[in-house]
């Protein structure tokens, strides 16, 4: 189980009873936020919403961290990968946005960018996306 702290700024992980608990990474984090896994390339992902936001990834150990967005982001709340399509997704509850890019943050675009009044959280389901505002 891997879960961002935001009161301690921290992405931890553990088993699922709760043993073999583990700060992964702490440095550099502000407030982190969403979290997502990607166990077939054994990496995570996850949104900082601090005074410099951002979205990064490392792998599942904590190691090779780099940030894959880190402008025009102000609030980046929810976080979702496509498996299928090699691409993540993301809401900015700030801008009002959803936005997407390659797993590596290259072809970002906006998705949705008008009649969102504060999305938080974003799911993707085959072809679709569902999310909360």
């Amino acid at each position: 189980l891997y879960w961002t702290d935001s009161g301690t700024s921290r992405i931890e992980v553990a088993n699922l009873d709760g043993t073999h608990r583990k700060v992964l990474l702490w440095q550099n984090l502000e407030k982190p936020r969403a979290i997502a896994l990607h166990p077939m390339e054994g990496t995570i992902y996850w949104t900082d919403w601090g005074n410099t936001p951002r979205i990064e990834y490392s792998n599942m150990d904590g190691s090779n961290r780099r940030i894959i967005a880190d402008t025009h982001l102000f609030w980046p709340n929810g976080l979702t990968i496509d498996y299928a399509g090699h691409r993540m997704y993301w809401v900015d509850a700030k801008h009002h946005v959803i936005e997407r890019a390659d797993l590596d943050g290259r072809n970002r675009k906006a998705v949705i960018s008008q009649g969102l009044p504060h999305p938080f959280a974003i799911t993707v389901f085959e072809d679709s996306l569902y999310w909360t505002d």
